[in-house]
């Protein structure tokens, strides 16, 4: 796990703690879904880690097209930028209710998706497939080994 700060780590835990002292949120608080959102759009602006890559976020949920094409294209019709869309919405209070797995696995579906982020108070899971009827998750709370993003990949 890189803990370090600035630009050759920018979604680092510093960077976040940092971003999220500007909202009033302490190291040791909850750090909520819409505030997630925020913070992740505001370090990918700050430091843009990705060449080419645009974040746009919607922490209530509501998802608006020319937002997504604002970012994504310089000029009307010219798509230039790879966006991840970052939106928050509310599947259940203790559970994922059962009525909700279809529109889950839709959204998990489309091939350019890249995951989705859920939980409740002091706890959240990254959703990134499901088998059968059952979500496929990673613990963000379990540190793992990283690769550095500079390491060249062999064929």
């Amino acid at each position: 796990m890189d803990n370090s700060n600035g630009e050759e780590a920018a979604f680092s835990i510093g960077n976040m703690v940092e971003v999220g002292l500007r909202y009033g949120i302490k190291p040791k608080d909850w750090y909520g879904p819409s505030t997630v959102i925020q913070i992740m759009d505001e370090l990918n602006h700050k430091y843009a880690p990705f060449q080419n890559l645009r974040t746009v976020a919607f922490p209530e949920g509501v998802i608006y097209e020319d937002a997504i094409l604002a970012k994504a294209c310089d000029s009307p019709g010219d798509w230039k930028h790879a966006v991840i869309v970052m939106s928050g919405y509310r599947l259940g209070l203790d559970t994922i209710p059962p009525e909700s797995y279809g529109g889950i696995f839709r959204v998990l579906d489309i091939p350019q998706c890249v995951g989705m982020v859920g939980g409740q108070g002091r706890g959240a899971l990254y959703f990134v497939g499901y088998q059968g009827r059952d979500l496929i998750f990673l613990d963000p709370h379990v540190t793992q080994v990283f690769l550095h993003r500079s390491i060249e990949l062999a064929q």
